[in-house]
């Protein structure tokens, strides 16, 4: 029985994948200062173009296009479109709870945990937080805990 070869796209990348991918950061990385500089549109623009580019080069459930549905979340937060940023956190916490390093899930079920405490559903808001028994405190500066967990 002859399988296919394995082809590990982030070791040996085709380029059309490296370029989406390069291109994808960047308008990651630029949507991030516009969003920091409170652009919200401007940073919601370059976001979506990230993610475009990752879903059609690189495919949904990649920890990449996680990440940038994780960005789109936190934006819609900022801007208070708490529909738009359910919608992308909870398919950034689906990919990161199945494949990724702990801390970034529990940074993504943070961020939906937000989403249903802004609409008044604090026990929502709870069981995401303790859905894995693992979460990440959104004010460490003030516990002075180490975090919940180390971060992997």
């Amino acid at each position: 029985m002859q399988t296919e070869p394995y082809l590990n796209t982030h070791v040996n990348p085709s380029l059309t994948y490296a370029m989406a991918l390069s291109e994808a950061v960047r308008n990651n990385n630029e949507g991030l200062t516009l969003s920091k500089n409170g652009q919200y549109e401007a940073a919601e623009e370059k976001y979506l173009t990230a993610l475009n580019l990752k879903l059609r080069y690189i495919g949904e459930n990649t920890i990449t296009t996680a990440l940038s549905r994780n960005a789109l979340g936190e934006l819609y937060i900022a801007m208070n479109r708490l529909d738009e940023a359910e919608k992308h956190l909870k398919l950034a916490v689906e990919i990161r709870n199945a494949d990724g390093p702990t801390f970034d899930a529990a940074c993504s079920r943070e961020n939906l945990a937000i989403v249903y405490e802004m609409r008044g559903d604090l026990l929502a808001a709870k069981k995401m937080r303790k859905s894995t028994g693992k979460f990440a405190c959104g004010n460490c500066d003030v516990c002075m805990a180490p975090c919940c967990f180390e971060k992997s």
